[in-house]
């Protein structure tokens, strides 16, 4: 098939979900080409972009700026306009369809649309984000690309937040197939008036190929290591566990050393947070790392903590692809019991879950963790074997790829 992979800036550090999903396609044959807002120049030396040569896939759908002046934009369009006087039709679509709102007048589309010129054709079109998905279903409309629409939303993107800036019902009208991470976010589409034909569920699955050697043994040291991946935002609940952190502190005899990995507006709060409980010697805060970084410290650990709350935005867990990937390293997990983290954590199989909010019971859950040893191992060994058999990424896009080709 020749299927295009629509996403914002790429590739980002942190979207290794985007980089599987778009390496699992071509490990299947087929013939990618990656449609991006920007390129990120952090990501350009990534290893699995490097390996498989995604930069070379890439095409850049460029957006206005308009932090510059208008004659400066005036005479970026312009630079533009000869690929247009190749394909008029295309030009005068973009600027009187009717069906594209006034988009088509500020411009946007008009420079998104410059480098897919003349007009593609893909067999099918799928998309990372709502927004991102609107934007291509506009590109649609003009007939500068054609295929099967098909949106993956990711959670954020069904916030209050995020629903004021796209047309949500015209992309469920344009769009093939609607793909959720969990059912939570399915339902969630749902109660906005997705059709229950086209909203499916497919969770975010794991390169396991990365994954396939046997784990360390865990270290018989007396310090605990406790580990959270995730941007230093509200809803993955920092207050909350670092909260936790001080309460175990006065109630067990080992040593305690909790791993943050992530960057974010909230974390000068953070760390300010923590030297106020009095806890700051124990916690590191080690910024963003790349997924090599990370996942040696996952090695090292020896509980994975991400106990979510839901933000004022309404924004909580989806799905939570690190719990799959602190499974694959034999890890518990502790999260909420909140949003998608229930589908991804299975209380008392691989993990605990505790009441959102309520750092005495994320205490409690990391207390029983820590004084039994053999529970972690069960918990870290079932984890492991549910992603082996249910998080494969090659597997879920062959089966998602199977359905649409059914319809």
């Amino acid at each position: 098939m020749k299927i295009a992979v629509a996403v914002n800036a790429f590739p980002k550090v942190s979207e290794t979900f985007i980089r599987s999903h778009i390496i699992s396609l071509i490990k299947l044959g087929h013939k990618v080409t990656i449609l991006a807002s920007s390129v990120n120049p952090e990501g350009v030396d990534l290893e699995d972009v490097r390996e498989y040569d995604l930069m070379s896939r890439l095409i850049v759908l460029e957006r206005p700026n308009y932090s510059k002046s208008r004659l400066w934009r005036l005479g970026y369009y312009l630079r533009v306009l000869p690929r247009y006087v190749r394909n008029p039709q295309s030009f005068f679509r973009i600027l009187t369809s009717k069906k594209l709102g006034w988009a088509s007048f500020r411009g946007k589309l008009y420079l998104m649309a410059s480098p897919l010129l003349p007009e593609q054709a893909f067999d099918v079109i799928h998309c990372h984000f709502g927004p991102v998905g609107y934007d291509m279903s506009q590109l649609m409309v003009a007939n500068i690309v054609r295929g099967k629409l098909c949106v993956s939303f990711h959670g954020y993107d069904l916030t209050t937040r995020y629903l004021k800036t796209y047309s949500i019902n015209k992309l469920f009208n344009r769009s093939h197939s609607l793909i959720a991470n969990s059912e939570f976010l399915a339902n969630k589409l749902r109660g906005l008036g997705a059709p229950k034909n086209k909203a499916k569920v497919y969770p975010v699955g794991l390169n396991l190929e990365r994954f396939n050697t046997d784990l360390k043994p865990r270290s018989t040291s007396e310090t605990i290591n406790i580990l959270s991946v995730g941007r230093l935002v509200e809803f993955k609940g920092y207050y909350q566990m670092l909260k936790a952190i001080d309460l175990l502190n006065q109630r067990v005899r080992r040593k305690i050393c909790y791993a943050i990995i992530g960057d974010g507006p909230l974390r000068k709060d953070l760390e300010q947070y923590a030297s106020k409980l009095g806890i700051r010697s124990l916690v590191n805060f080690y910024g963003r790392k790349n997924s090599t970084a990370v996942f040696q410290l996952m090695q090292e650990a020896d509980i994975f903590m991400l106990c979510g709350v839901e933000d004022s935005f309404g924004q909580s867990e989806t799905q939570g692809v690190v719990y799959q990937e602190a499974h694959v390293f034999g890890l518990p997990v502790l999260a909420s019991d909140l949003g998608g983290a229930p589908e991804s954590v299975e209380h008392g199989h691989d993990g605990l879950l505790s009441k959102p909010g309520n750092p005495q019971q994320i205490a409690e859950n990391l207390k029983m963790l820590i004084e039994d040893e053999a529970l972690r191992k069960v918990f870290g060994e079932n984890g492991r074997k549910k992603v082996l058999e249910k998080y494969d990424q090659l597997k879920i896009t062959e089966q998602m790829l199977d359905d649409l080709d059914k319809k």
